[in-house]
């Protein structure tokens, strides 16, 4: 009989209002991930997650910091993901942040802001009073910019190599000169993988047709190479590859203006050269633009007066792994063509862009030039 009661008693006790689990909110929100910059009027994508005490399921939403809020998602479970886009209409800096509801209702505090820099038009100037000229930009992996080219107004010479670091709305951050007492300037830029930055050009005051510099992030000179003693030859554009070495090309020249070949130097981390290259006939050929190709190749881009229709041709070359010719093109007509700037496609064709005399409506046009794998015109 006492047994019986007992039940009786704590099934009643069940019962009572203050005797059920209470609900526990949701941890919160993590902060939303996404892109830290972008255009106005362009939609965002930015992601969150959260965790619930009770492992019930969850919605999450978004302040986007422009007095917009995003509605509520549907439930998910507790650590899933939930994604949201947004359109921006002014350019700004904008605090995102993100807030869980569990599926009681119970919400949770908003997380911490995730800032995002929101871009409009704008065009910024840079220099002294003497000539400054800009050669090359890249975005770098905090959304600014870093653009590279050499200056008369700063540095230790006639001309220094001319780096200037920005930020996403084009604002002067650090800026850093390179070169010796004579004229040095810098025609590539690029960030490499531990933030720093690799830059190319050439150099009277080291006596360097081809001068590679590598900087920290902050662009302080970690070191530098010199290739080339001609005094006419000129390093146009590098990349760092696969095995974080470098691919250089440019021309280099021992009769100059009547032949040149175009010179294409791999180097290791350290900007050792590990093989050398020359390409070209028997008159002026240069080379502009390098790129390492998804089989670890090279495709490069310039002109050619040795080979081809007129008496400037794009001249397009693809090599292996180790610098040997796989083939190459040209393309062009009766005038001068020139080749600027190669890329590979997704499909392991090229996009190569330079300039015609030979085709087009004016004096000289901008050529874009669409390549199947094998270098030949689609």
């Amino acid at each position: 009989m006492k047994k019986l009661s007992l039940l009786v008693l704590l099934a009643a006790m069940a019962l009572l209002p203050g005797c059920k689990k209470k609900n526990r909110a949701s941890d919160g929100a993590d902060v939303p991930s996404g892109p830290k910059t972008g255009y106005k009027n362009s939609a965002l994508a930015f992601r969150s997650s959260a965790t619930d005490a009770d492992g019930d399921s969850v919605a999450i939403r978004f302040d986007w910091g422009d007095g917009d809020t995003s509605g509520w998602s549907g439930l998910v479970e507790s650590d899933a993901s939930v994604s949201d886009s947004h359109r921006w209409v002014l350019a700004d800096t904008f605090e995102t942040r993100a807030q869980a509801k569990d599926a009681a209702g119970t919400a949770s505090d908003w997380s911490e802001p995730f800032a995002v820099a929101i871009i409009g038009g704008w065009t910024r100037t840079f220099g002294g009073a003497g000539d400054e000229h800009g050669q090359a930009v890249v975005q770098s992996a905090d959304g600014g910019y870093v653009v590279a080219g050499y200056a008369d107004s700063y540095g230790a010479g006639s001309g220094d190599a001319y780096l200037i670091k920005t930020d996403a709305f084009g604002s002067q951050g650090w800026v850093k000169t390179f070169g010796g007492t004579e004229w040095d300037a810098c025609y590539s830029v690029q960030q490499t993988s531990e933030g720093g930055y690799i830059l190319l050009g050439a150099s009277a005051s080291y006596r360097a047709d081809f001068w590679l510099v590598k900087t920290d992030a902050d662009g302080n000179q970690d070191w530098a190479k010199g290739f080339g003693e001609t005094g006419w030859g000129q390093g146009r554009s590098v990349q760092q590859t696969n095995d974080g070495g470098y691919i250089l090309v440019g021309t280099t020249c021992l009769l100059w203006p009547d032949s040149g070949d175009i010179w294409l130097i791999k180097t290791d981390a350290s900007g050792n050269q590990t093989w050398a290259k020359t390409f070209g006939g028997n008159l002026y050929d240069c080379g502009r633009s390098v790129r390492q190709t998804a089989d670890r190749g090279y495709i490069v881009v310039g002109s050619t007066e040795s080979f081809g229709a007129g008496s400037f041709d794009v001249y397009l070359l693809r090599t292996d792994a180790n610098g040997d010719t796989l083939w190459t093109r040209t393309y062009g007509g009766a005038a001068d063509d020139v080749g600027n700037s190669v890329r590979q496609t997704t499909d392991c064709g090229y996009i190569v862009t330079g300039t015609t005399a030979s085709y087009g409506a004016g004096k000289e046009d901008i050529w874009l030039i669409r390549t199947d794998a094998n270098g030949n015109v689609e």
